[in-house]
């Protein structure tokens, strides 16, 4: 993979046969990430039998990564800058530039296998009704990444509500793509920090069929010290009014069930929201956070499971006997509760 930066940027000169109208478009919205950004283009740029041009979206980066990405000479990129906005309206800039039958995206630090393009594109041609369509991705932590083609997958439409209650990865926000004419319909994605993407693909899921493949194709670099371990203290002393206030995705699927036009989800929705639910309620026994704990008991739609009654006896102790019983069973329990690494990521 170095000597693939190496060989993208060194070039003086590269012409391929342009595509007016690409199959794919993909956007990636750029902030802060100079380090990885020519190693992430390096990777899209290996793509083999995929039409597809590609719009990076500087989000007002300071560490010099518009330029990283403006030296690689390759006519299929476009560079686009705004001021700092947030990711959701850096991809939303893309999006409105795209020339793609299908709008594909890509984080400014993860990398594809050479094959992501066209397994998309199999999962498009299986499903052409499908609003939204992944392949599989896996976390890494590495700074060498294998992404030799990994074996064929099952492609088929799932119900993303159900999957990602039952603590599924069915796609992340570098192994999605959606058909570029989703936005007309159901609009662009929405300015929260945490959690936007998440909340499109529920929006997407709501009005379209969601298709995916079990391939790996997409490889996520996992921050350690980043957006997740920052998502597991943004709930610390917030009040809850309803389990929307917990996650953008989590309202959504509130609104839904509200308007009573999604009855043939309902059930897949409340316990998507009660997954959202139990992620909180795991980042407040980490945290020991007990009043957040108290809060959470009337938020679940389907009752919280009988796994993690024992947090909720917890802490009806006085607050500082609750955090020690808290810390006692988190020990006993730790190997027994693993939330959705799905709801990790966010």
């Amino acid at each position: 993979m170095q000597f693939a930066v190496r060989y993208w940027l060194s070039r003086s000169a590269r012409d391929p046969t342009r595509v007016s109208f690409p199959f794919f478009s993909v956007v990636i919205p750029l902030y802060n990430k100079g380090t990885t950004i020519a190693e992430t283009l390096a990777s899209l740029l290996q793509q083999i039998d995929a039409s597809f041009e590609i719009i990076v979206v500087d989000d007002g980066s300071s560490d010099g990564g518009d330029t990283v990405a403006r030296n690689i000479d390759d006519n299929r990129i476009r560079l686009l800058r705004q001021d700092n906005a947030g990711p959701g309206a850096a991809r939303n800039r893309g999006i409105r530039a795209a020339r793609g039958k299908w709008i594909a995206f890509l984080d400014a630090d993860d990398l594809v296998a050479a094959n992501h393009l066209a397994e998309l594109e199999a999962i498009a041609s299986a499903h052409p009704d499908a609003g939204l369509i992944g392949t599989a991705f896996e976390e890494v932590r590495s700074a060498e990444v294998d992404l030799s083609p990994r074996k064929p997958g099952c492609i088929r439409t799932i119900d993303f509500f159900a999957a990602v209650a039952n603590g599924s990865n069915p796609l992340c926000s570098s192994s999605a793509a959606i058909r570029s004419d989703v936005p007309d319909t159901i609009g662009y994605f929405g300015s929260a920090r945490l959690g936007e993407d998440r909340e499109y693909w529920a929006r997407v899921a709501l009005s379209y069929p969601v298709a995916v493949s079990d391939r790996v194709t997409s490889y996520y670099r996992r921050d350690v010290e980043g957006v997740t371990n920052a998502s597991r203290h943004r709930w610390r002393g917030k009040h809850f009014r309803t389990a929307g206030d917990i996650a953008p995705a989590a309202a959504i699927a509130e609104a839904a069930l509200a308007d009573e036009t999604h009855g043939d989800k309902s059930e897949s929705l409340e316990r998507f929201i009660d997954a959202y639910v139990g992620y909180c309620l795991h980042s407040a026994v980490v945290n020991g956070d007990v009043t957040t704990i108290r809060r959470l008991a009337s938020l679940y739609r389907r009752g919280p499971p009988a796994r993690d009654a024992i947090w909720f006896h917890a802490s009806r102790f006085p607050r500082p006997l609750a955090r020690i019983a808290l810390a006692c069973f988190r020990l006993v329990r730790s190997a027994l509760y693993r939330p959705s690494r799905f709801l990790l990521r966010r």
